[in-house]
């Protein structure tokens, strides 16, 4: 028994002062805590229409119908097409639009997605058919369950909140995956135009040379058609672009171009056409009519279909979250990776008990959207109405619909939406690793697959990034290093070791890379919104993100951080410092984080925010300068400096000191003549010093018997 008890006590002996056993006994202990509430947010993110839906503006509804139905408009013959492609019925095309588009406009963290049937799952679900064929399968039953399992492959790896893998994409990536899928989305419209028939389905490189052979094949009536709907739609676009934001009615009818030529041409074409028994021009021919019924495909079929399924789901769900990372980089607003994979899940398992084929989203319908001016994802539900009338009253006049007109919208909008050409040059000056990146991605594209330019891409930087780890070297620290870097306590003399009211400086960890580098803005932001206020002009609702859930995010952050006092006595934020003493290298995608950071930042804090620098290398100042940031050093900054100039320090010590010392003196507004003198504080605060026994009450700050105004110009 004695025996028994020493092994007991040694046994809590070890539980108690076992430093792994303690950390994860707190952790089950905060985690048991937390979850009701954190079950709550769980199932609240996993629905964001829920989140965005209250905050709704009545004056995006204009925008979403339009953009709603034109979509719906452009996604039946492309559902059509690509049914055709896989070699199943036109009706698992088509059910494959309705649901997962709602679904989508639900549970979807992007206004610009368009789910359907892309070449993608057409071509893969076009492979998988034989395998199960042979043994005596049809297509009709293979297809469906090789939704169901794509669908709940993505939906798991969403759940596990596996999104983060992606963040790994870095900017030049995505930017070459996106001008290398546009090029291949354009050429595919040109046989569309030209009238060529068979000129589809083929690689970009056997497409362009067939298209060339057939030329002689050309329809005059389809070029006249398409390129005067292409030379109508680019008009359009520069006339709105020119006096959208001016004219209400200029706006609206920029937004419904595509939708106003696809309907004026198809009743054109319907008119023309209906009493010919063949058309003069290619169009889209039979469409369909009704859904059928919901059907679960069978358990020993998922079970053989899931492996199969693999390459299918990843590389769906590589390119719907490299064209949502795109399009909200360029329309600003950020997705939830992992909440993406999600919505696909569910839309391709909802498409699979239906009937139908694989989805996912393609460039194309993604660029309709975008120029079609969609708000949000509400787009998605309108979609899905247009379709269900389309095909149960309006089958008959879409038969008409003129392909060389569909392929002037497609090719129109994906002009419009790709990335700007500039952005070759600008990563040739600022890393040639990212230009050669952004070229290996974008010819990948071109002679193989999207998916394949996307994942080898990874494969390439990961390995660069790996050798650059590997071949590190240690710098020898010189005596001038300690006097320059190494300091004896930087910060003595500095307001008693405080930092400033309304100062916030960071020590940025390291190299700032596409692996790291939007975790480093999301950890600035948050920091900067729990402990400081921001710019109290509202945003009008027309140029507000449908998404942005600002103010709920910041009253989270602050009560987990303990923050209570009231918004009006948190101080505003002045001056970012980051400080780059311990990074020796920046890629293209940290520069981008930074203009971003710097971008929203003033959005939400105002103009006056000053961003300073500390510790820049000449490496990194000059990768800094060659992407066109307007840098001075704190000498240069002494004698002036002209808008947009952002300083930097050798050391910590003076960044803190001596705020806006070179910029204009603002001008104290009391509302009511003081005749007191106004100067300026050690600290860059505006002062106001008092008259001998005259007490003023103000709204700003008061210390030390002088009044501090924050500034909200």
């Amino acid at each position: 028994m004695g025996r028994l008890g020493n092994k007991i006590s040694a046994i809590k002996d070890l539980i108690t002062t076992d430093t792994n056993l303690r950390r994860a006994g707190r952790g089950i202990i905060r985690g048991w805590k937390a979850l009701p509430s954190a079950t709550g947010q769980y199932l609240v993110r996993r629905v964001p229409i829920v989140q965005w839906l209250p905050n709704y503006s009545p004056q995006w509804l204009v925008n979403d119908l339009i953009a709603g139905v034109t979509n719906g408009v452009i996604l039946i013959p492309q559902a059509l097409g690509f049914a055709v492609i896989a070699g199943v019925s036109l009706q698992s095309g088509l059910i494959a639009i309705v649901l997962p588009q709602a679904i989508y406009a639900f549970m979807g963290t992007s206004k610009d997605m368009s789910i359907g049937p892309t070449s993608t799952t057409a071509i893969l679900s076009r492979v998988i058919i034989p395998t199960f064929a042979k043994h005596g399968v049809p297509a009709l039953i293979t297809i469906p369950a090789v939704s169901v399992a794509t669908g709940s492959l993505s939906l798991v790896f969403g759940l596990l909140n596996l999104g983060f893998l992606i963040d790994s994409l870095s900017v030049p990536i995505i930017h070459g995956f996106l001008l290398g899928v546009a090029l291949v989305v354009i050429q595919a419209q040109v046989p569309l135009l030209l009238g060529e028939p068979g000129v589809s389905d083929l690689s970009f490189i056997t497409q362009g040379m067939a298209i060339v052979n057939k030329i002689g094949t050309s329809n005059p009536l389809a070029i006249a058609i398409g390129f005067s709907s292409v030379a109508f739609l680019f008009l359009v676009q520069f006339v709105g672009k020119k006096w959208g934001d001016k004219f209400t009615l200029v706006r609206i009818m920029s937004q419904a171009s595509s939708l106003v030529v696809l309907i004026a041409f198809t009743l054109i074409s319907f008119f023309i056409n209906k009493d010919l028994k063949q058309a003069v021009w290619l169009v889209v021919g039979v469409v369909p009519e009704g859904l059928p019924a919901p059907k679960l495909p069978s358990f020993s079929l998922l079970q053989n279909v899931i492996l199969i399924s693999i390459p299918l789901f990843l590389s769906t769900g590589l390119e719907h979250l490299a064209l949502a990372k795109g399009f909200a980089m360029r329309n600003n607003y950020e997705i939830d990776t992992s909440q993406e994979l999600v919505s696909l899940g569910i839309a391709n398992i909802a498409s699979g008990l239906m009937g139908g084929m694989p989805v996912g989203s393609n460039i194309a319908r993604t660029s309709v959207l975008e120029v079609s001016g969609v708000k949000s994802p509400l787009s998605g539900v309108f979609t899905a109405l247009f379709i269900i009338l389309a095909i149960t009253k309006l089958n008959t006049i879409l038969f008409y619909m003129p392909l060389a007109v569909l392929g002037a919208v497609l090719l129109v909008a994906v002009i419009e939406c790709q990335p700007p050409q500039a952005i070759l040059g600008k990563y040739w000056k600022i890393s040639f690793i990212d230009f050669a990146a952004t070229i290996f991605t974008f010819n990948v594209t071109l002679i193989a697959t999207p998916e394949m330019g996307i994942g080898s891409a990874v494969i390439f930087l990961f390995i660069y990034t790996f050798l650059r780890l590997m071949f590190s070297y240690a710098k020898v620290i010189t005596v001038m290093d300690l006097e320059n870097q190494y300091g004896m306590d930087p910060l003595a003399g500095v307001y008693g070791n405080m930092i400033p009211m309304g100062t916030q400086a960071f020590t940025m960890g390291g190299s700032v890379m596409f692996m790291n580098a939007y975790r480093q803005k999301r950890c600035i932001m948050d920091t900067i919104q729990t402990l400081h206020s921001g710019n109290s002009v509202p945003i009008r609702s027309r140029d507000r993100v449908w998404s942005d859930l600002t103010a709920k995010h910041i009253t989270r952050l602050r009560r987990k951080a303990n923050v209570i006092t009231p918004e009006r006595f948190i101080p505003h934020i002045r001056l970012l410092i980051l400080d780059f003493t311990h990074t020796t290298f920046v890629d293209s995608t940290g520069i981008q984080m930074l203009e971003d950071l710097k971008k929203d930042l003033i959005a939400w804090g105002g103009d006056d925010i000053e961003f300073r620098f500390v510790g820049l290398s000449a490496a990194v100042r000059e990768r800094l300068q060659r992407a066109n940031w307007k840098l001075a050093s704190y000498d240069e900054a002494l004698s002036g400096l002209d808008p947009g100039f952002d300083v930097y320090f050798e050391l910590l010590k003076p960044a803190l000191e001596g705020r806006g010392l070179w910029r204009p003196e603002e001008k104290l507004d009391f509302g009511f003549d003081t005749g007191n003198i106004m100067t300026r504080s050690d600290d860059g605060y505006d002062e106001y010093e008092t008259k001998k026994g005259v007490i003023i009450t103000t709204n700003v700050f008061t210390k030390n018997g002088k009044a501090y105004k924050r500034s909200t110009d």
